[in-house]
């Protein structure tokens, strides 16, 4: 028994031998003709076999960022004034029409000034003869042929007769009536042949470029709001962007709905590009 025992124990050294020396030759055809039950049939790399995955970014960058002020405001005309005569009269013409512009100092209307230019031409003529007067009295007064008061009288003549010379002209010029500014003046209220006086509304005269825009801001952001300030605004029913700059700011801040009122300038250099309908801020 000890005999087979030790045959057993001889065989087995020897597989063992065996097969570490044929082990390492016989391991690719073992891998390629006998694979695990879960292994995959696919012999590409791994790197292939996995699923890519899409992926999206921002590239961020540092930036000034500035809170928006929405608001609502109105366009203003850069000047406006309702025209009148500064005397009363019959108006004799008038030089405009409607709905057209005029440059300032452009003759709108007229009122009858004959007496007037009579009586300026009256002046004219006793200025004229006193000045005559006072050249034969600096003469005598050379000549010690009169007295210093005498002279001193007309040379006072001369110089009321000039005095009355300007009032009347200067009540001439209240007969015109003028355009104060350069603009479009409007409707007129009266006709030639009618009688005016100083508060006979005769038209309307508006300047609208620039523009100016009125509105209002919560007292909160004042501090920064300056002169200068720019700002975006829309006009209701149009889809452009306007550009316009704040150009005054009232000291004053609404004690009831604790806002502060500004004004920003348009040029409008296009007159009518701009109406003056409300406007959305930004």
């Amino acid at each position: 028994m000890k005999k087979s025992i030790r045959i057993t124990v001889s065989v087995l050294i020897i597989l063992l031998l065996a097969g570490f020396i044929f082990y390492p030759k016989l391991k690719p055809f073992i891998a390629t003709t006998v694979k695990p039950s879960g292994a995959r049939q696919n012999n590409g790399p791994v790197r292939q076999q996995q699923q890519r995955l899409n992926v999206s970014g921002f590239l961020i960058s540092p930036a000034n960022m500035s809170e928006l002020i929405n608001s609502t405001g109105t366009l203003q005309p850069d000047e406006e004034v309702d025209l009148s005569f500064e005397t009363s009269g019959k108006i004799v013409k008038i030089n405009f029409t409607e709905g057209t512009k005029v440059k300032k100092g452009n003759l709108l209307a007229k009122m009858n000034d004959l007496p007037l230019q009579a009586q300026l031409e009256k002046l004219q003529v006793q200025l004229n003869m006193a000045e005559a007067k006072e050249f034969r009295q600096r003469s005598l007064l050379t000549k010690d042929a009169i007295s210093q008061e005498s002279y001193d009288q007309m040379v006072t003549d001369v110089r009321s007769i000039k005095a009355d010379i300007n009032l009347v002209k200067a009540r001439i010029l209240e007969t015109e009536l003028r355009a104060p500014f350069d603009g479009i003046i409007g409707l007129r209220y009266i006709s030639e042949g009618s009688y005016a006086t100083a508060a006979t509304k005769i038209a309307k005269l508006v300047k609208i470029s620039p523009l100016k825009l009125e509105f209002s801001i919560p007292e909160k952001y004042t501090s920064g709001i300056k002169i200068g300030y720019p700002i975006t605004f829309k006009i209701v029913g149009a889809n452009q962007d306007y550009q316009a700059s704040v150009y005054a700011i009232d000291p004053k801040i609404d004690i009831n709905t604790r806002t502060i009122v500004l004004r920003a300038l348009y040029p409008n250099r296009n007159e009518g590009e701009c109406s003056m309908n409300c406007v959305k801020l930004q």
